[in-house]
């Protein structure tokens, strides 16, 4: 069986449980959570908010596996998402985790085959659809879009800020984030939410999160 992403709770000095992201290698990857730490950590979300955020993440990195998307480089050139990606995102968000690594499988088998990637995933929903085979409600669907979408917006805000970078790359990807924010705004499931009476749960400062999980990662990854 392939390696694959894994979100792992680690607990710091101070007994604050904290999740991070891992690689298929076991490594931690920095920008999702550097996300979580600087975006979600800091408003003092609960720990399973901020699970939720990297396995919605997870299910964004699979989909940029599946379609041999390299992120860095569509960002180094003011690019996001298609609209036709978005909507391949939007159905691979529906779908179980199991089933998505399913289709990572095949697509690495049939490979040689050249078999696309579009024609790999269309099979999978086909499959799902015929077999009985249950897609995730609407609720978790639309938590993993929007979380994914949070996650593009943060991506991009840095180089946007960055009064170094040429106005036109500026402009660029500042458009290309809005349409896409758009984009998956308007594909999200209808869904009533209930929201929770419950306080969130005060936790560590930020400047703390910040020393112990630098030091955690440091020691994962040596």
């Amino acid at each position: 069986m392939n390696a694959k992403y894994r979100v792992k709770m680690i607990v710091t000095a101070s007994g604050e449980r904290l999740p991070i992201l891992l690689a298929p290698d076991g490594l931690p990857i920095f920008e999702p959570n550097v996300f979580t730490l600087s975006e979600v950590r800091s408003k003092n979300r609960a720990s399973n908010t901020i699970d939720s955020y990297l396995k919605s993440i997870t299910i964004f990195l699979l989909f940029l596996d599946l379609r041999n998307i390299n992120l860095e480089e569509r960002l180094n050139v003011g690019q996001l998402l298609s609209l036709g990606e978005i909507e391949e995102l939007v159905g691979i968000c529906r779908l179980p985790i199991d089933r998505i690594y399913t289709v990572l499988n095949d697509i690495r088998i049939e490979s040689a085959q050249k078999t696309s990637t579009v024609r790999l995933l269309e099979s999978l929903r086909s499959r799902s659809t015929l077999k009985g085979h249950k897609n995730v409600g609407a609720p978790v669907a639309a938590t993993r879009l929007r979380n994914i979408r949070d996650y593009l917006k943060w991506l991009c805000s840095d180089p946007i800020s960055n009064h170094g970078v040429a106005p036109s790359f500026r402009m660029s990807l500042a458009l290309s984030c809005q349409n896409t924010s758009n984009a998956i705004e308007a594909r999200l499931p209808s869904v009533i939410y209930k929201y929770s009476t419950v306080d969130p749960r005060e936790g560590l400062a930020t400047e703390d999160v910040n020393v112990e999980l630098h030091s955690e990662l440091t020691h994962l990854a040596i």
